[in-house]
């Protein structure tokens, strides 16, 4: 093999694995977080002031994770208030498993939430709720 032949051989050897990243770079999938990044963006300080009004409270959230559920039980220093919010089961990896429960079916401060509804792997429970105009903010991660 004459050396004419091997240049045309790394040629097409290199525009092939040029087509070739080409295609798998238009074939993965990208999720966003978000595809209202900015009206996010203007909210976070909601965020912010959630966490810190959570942190000010004297008995943290606690969410407690048993065989056959997760159980999200508030403060009991919301017995009484008006809350509106959800609790959303975030997966940073796909968008698709992403699942939000309203809060409205508190019972008790508590709402237990069955692991069939959840997909397996590992997420973000987060809890954005609001009780008598107070905003309030808590993360925790988890593995169903």
């Amino acid at each position: 093999m004459n050396w004419g032949y091997r240049i045309i051989l790394v040629y097409i050897l290199f525009i092939s694995g040029v087509f070739t990243a080409i295609y798998v770079a238009f074939n993965q999938e990208i999720d966003l977080v978000s595809t209202d990044y900015y009206a996010q963006e203007l909210k976070f300080q909601n965020v912010i002031d959630g966490k810190n009004n959570l942190a000010s409270l004297p008995t943290p959230v606690k969410i407690v994770e048993n065989e056959t559920a997760f159980e999200l039980q508030l403060p009991n220093e919301f017995t009484g208030k008006n809350i509106k919010g959800e609790a959303w089961f975030y997966y940073p990896t796909n968008a698709k498993l992403d699942k939000k429960f309203d809060l409205a079916a508190l019972s008790n401060n508590t709402i237990s939430i069955n692991r069939q509804q959840i997909a397996k792997g590992n997420g973000i429970i987060k809890l954005q709720f609001v009780a008598d105009d107070v905003p309030y903010y808590y993360e925790q991660q988890f593995k169903n």
